[in-house]
């Protein structure tokens, strides 16, 4: 199978069970998103440190999932093979509940930072956010699984906590935000 196929040269590319589309068209946008996300998380992985087999074991099902979420965007007018679970929301609200549980209460903010594989976490955390604000532009056109919304906005908040939960591990000290007026 050849990896290219010529289709996309002038700028267009199908949805899957539908027509052809612009390649900014906000389900392709939203798809590559997603495969950013992906990315950043696959850097996160390869830089986590010795004893993070529980985040890799979670995070590497996330990039599954990840998949079959920008599958479920990418596909119109058909019954969907791929579709977000809430079971899988769910999910990752037990993962945050518990690395929080191994975490000082977060009184200030943090800034991004200390470790590649936090920071890495944050990147990913950030790109989670955007796709979700696609996301939401996306719904406002078209109606989206509320499982799917949930997902990338719970997302987000794992990859905040496994950038804390990171560094807390290699104790590594957050960087608290100070304000101008602390800064001086």
């Amino acid at each position: 199978m050849k990896i290219y196929t010529r289709g996309g040269d002038q700028g267009k590319t199908s949805l899957v069970g539908g027509p052809r589309v612009e390649k900014d068209c906000l389900h392709i946008e939203i798809v590559g998103q997603l495969d950013e996300l992906n990315s950043f998380i696959g850097l996160m992985l390869a830089h986590l440190p010795e004893g993070s087999e529980d985040i890799q074991a979670i995070v590497s099902r996330i990039q599954h999932q990840i998949f079959d979420a920008g599958a479920q965007v990418a596909t119109v007018g058909e019954r969907q093979s791929c579709q977000v679970e809430l079971s899988w929301v769910e999910a990752l609200e037990q993962m945050i509940d518990r690395l929080s549980g191994e975490l000082p209460p977060l009184r200030h903010f943090v800034l991004p930072g200390g470790s590649k594989a936090s920071s890495f976490a944050h990147v990913a955390r950030a790109v989670a956010r955007r796709a979700e604000r696609a996301l939401v532009r996306l719904h406002l056109e078209e109606p989206q699984s509320p499982e799917l919304m949930s997902y990338l906005n719970r997302l987000s908040d794992l990859l905040f906590v496994i950038g804390r939960t990171l560094l807390a591990r290699e104790a590594i000290p957050e960087v608290r935000w100070q304000s101008a007026m602390e800064r001086g």
